[in-house]
């Protein structure tokens, strides 16, 4: 079955790297991590298919108990992070439909700007209003923002008022001006953004104005300076503007668009930009990363930027609200620079770097810092389609190039190549497993499970003409092969191999992976469920258990004793606490309630279909524990009455 095309994922549990189509990073935070790209992050969207009245999300904003605020041209949206529920007419006759800006204050209360019903303040139920007959300079309100001594000062198309203690005061010396922004300085000071005459500066009396040098540039949002001074959005790019000059910001490479609707800088401090149609661009030690229409964002045109208590990023466009949050799933494909997004296999090599096999685009490694290197035909790789790897003691990698050769990429990057004239019996190649002395299994299609040593190939007795799919060393010469419709052998070191079949209690033929955990039970992933031999018996965890009554692709252990199962439907994982009390759950008849834990793509995957693993060793030898271990006896297997 071909993977889904969604590239390699990483999962790091507790530093054990799965041996899956891809990897996650299991965490409970949503914090966006400055070191993934932002196209790793899960991406979530609403629209009024979802829930909004209206899709032109001006303004974000978030109350002290939870409560997402939107204004949209439709009237203002309370979002629980399940339903939206516009705000009653009650509410909405005094603030308006066509909202413009939203601010939370310190006490908790919500400001509202309209675009034709002036300035609304809704706290615990009451709501305080102020329009052109209360003494606001105009109805249209462009800009809203408190300061550290409690007053808030509004902007609006004819001008500018601040209220402190429910009384309101226009700000004479900004008379009838366009106000696009107001934001207040570290030290203090207020900064008004004109619509025309650029920025104005207010320090107790004292007005001081300070100009583009190009006068047809709009300053459209306002950002506060650690540093001090502004970050200035305009309609001609970002700039700074400090005690004396107004000047462009040296970035490199560059922005993606000129017109910068809104800025928000970040809790970790990373400056984010929204643009008139280019999306989002984030910018953190002078680079510049972009996340818009062709990376995914729903909608270029940013209208509004939020960061919440999660540290999540909100994003209000013309087309609805996105959010960007970490999920427990790092994504690596197309939009993060692999040549190909089918990933068949994925080990790790003992300096920690990670190396994937696609079916288009040859092997990559992925090294600790993200850095990443590609090995295809220009490299010496006898082809693009890679459906297994085995990562050796010495930092050499092995490579099954389907169809093509088996391969070795030695620790200093050269490429050793063995094919059908060079002795190999089957180039059909789907595992790939170190022996421990140097040499390599291989299991192919209809080869059956070859050995190659010192420069050459052993087919070992009893599996000729078999179709190896996963290949389990339990140590002194003892192996265990699943095979694709004979289902599983084991050899005895020196001897021919022999099939379990169900007299030997196994219950199918199609097997895709084997796994022995600590506590010495052996784990058997098919093509129709899960099964486990603790060494007396065999306990079959698919049919009447929804949750692994399916294909089981790949299964591996973390540090905490916990297990994970691959399959169509993503990633499973069942406690250490589960798995000690399987037996009793058994025997009670209490295995269709299992209790786990399903990663998907509301974690981050943006595939749901992790079955590349199927063309690969069940485990491969790796430094963080996805390897095979001795054992000191060989299990007892039961036959049924």
């Amino acid at each position: 079955m071909r993977p889904a095309r969604v590239g390699l994922a990483r999962l790091i549990l507790r530093r054990v790297w799965p041996c899956l189509l891809g990897i996650g990073l299991v965490s409970q935070a949503w914090a966006i991590d400055p070191d993934k790209a932002l196209t790793q992050h899960v991406y979530e969207h609403w629209d009024a298919e979802r829930g909004l009245p209206q899709n032109s999300v001006n303004a974000i904003s978030q109350t002290p108990e939870g409560f997402l605020w939107l204004g949209t041209f439709e009237g203002v949206v309370r979002f629980d992070g399940h339903r939206m529920q516009v705000l009653s007419d009650e509410y909405a006759w005094r603030t308006g439909h066509a909202i413009s800006r939203m601010w939370v204050a310190p006490d908790g209360a919500l400001w509202i700007g309209s675009l034709d019903r002036g300035l609304s303040r809704i706290h615990e139920h009451e709501v305080q209003h102020w329009g052109i007959d209360e003494g606001l300079p105009g109805n249209t309100v462009t800009a809203i923002a408190g300061n550290s001594r409690g007053e808030v000062w509004v902007g609006t198309s004819q001008g500018v008022a601040r209220i402190h203690d429910g009384q309101l005061e226009r700000v004479d010396s900004i008379p009838g001006r366009s106000v696009r922004d107001i934001a207040f300085d570290v030290q203090g000071r207020t900064w008004v953004a004109l619509r025309i005459g650029g920025l104005l500066r207010l320090e107790g009396n004292e007005v001081t104005a300070l100009g583009f040098d190009d006068p047809a540039v709009i300053a459209n949002t306002l950002l506060p300076r650690a540093e001090g001074g502004m970050w200035v959005g305009t309609s001609n790019g970002l700039f700074l503007a400090d005690d004396e000059y107004v000047r462009p910001a040296a970035l490199d490479p560059g922005l993606p668009g000129r017109i910068i609707n809104k800025l928000l800088r970040g809790h970790d401090g990373t400056l984010w930009m929204g643009f008139d149609g280019e999306g989002l661009a984030r910018v953190r030690d002078g680079r510049i990363e972009v996340f818009g229409p062709r990376q995914g964002l729903a909608n270029g045109f940013v209208q509004s930027l939020y960061q919440d208590e999660f540290d999540s990023v909100w994003i209000g466009t013309n087309g609805g609200v996105s959010r960007l949050r970490d999920g427990v799933v790092t994504q690596y494909g197309l939009p993060e620079g692999l040549p190909g997004e089918f990933a068949r296999t994925v080990v790790e090599d003992v300096d920690g770097r990670i190396w994937a096999g696609l079916d288009d685009g040859g092997v990559v490694r992925i090294d600790p810092d993200g850095a990443t290197t590609r090995f295809g035909p220009s490299e010496g790789l006898a082809g693009e389609t890679v459906r297994a790897l085995a990562a050796m003691p010495d930092g050499s990698v092995w490579v099954a190039v389907y169809g093509q050769a088996l391969q070795r990429i030695t620790p200093d990057g050269r490429i050793q190549t063995w094919t059908l004239d060079d002795g190999l019996p089957n180039d059909l190649i789907r595992v790939l497993l170190g022996d421990g002395e140097g040499g390599v299994l291989v299991g192919s299609e209809g080869g059956g499970l070859v050995r190659l040593r010192d420069g050459q190939f052993q087919t070992l007795p009893g599996t000729e003409g078999l179709d190896v799919r996963a290949v389990l060393d339990e140590g002194n010469g003892r192996l265990l092969i699943g095979t694709y419709s004979n289902g599983m052998l084991r050899i005895e070191a020196g001897e021919a191999a022999q099939r379990l079949d169900a007299g030997d209690g196994f219950p199918w033929p199609r097997v895709m992976s084997l796994y022995r955990d600590r506590r010495d039970h052996l784990w058997i992933g098919t093509q129709h469920g899960l099964a486990r031999h603790d060494g007396e018996r065999m306990i079959e965890l698919g049919g009447a258990a929804a949750t692994f009554g399916r294909a089981v692709f790949f299964i591996t252990e973390d540090r905490d004793g916990n297990l994970w199962f691959t399959s169509n439907t993503g990633i499973t994982q069942v406690p250490f606490e589960v798995l000690q009390d399987i037996d009793r759950l058994h025997d009670a008849g209490e295995l269709p309630q299992l209790r786990h834990r399903r990663i998907d793509a509301v974690d981050g995957l943006r595939s749901q279909q992790i079955n590349g693993t199927s063309s690969r060793p069940a485990c491969a030898p790796t430094t963080a524990g996805c390897g095979s271990r001795p054992r000191a006896a060989w299990p007892r297997w039961t036959r049924r009455a």
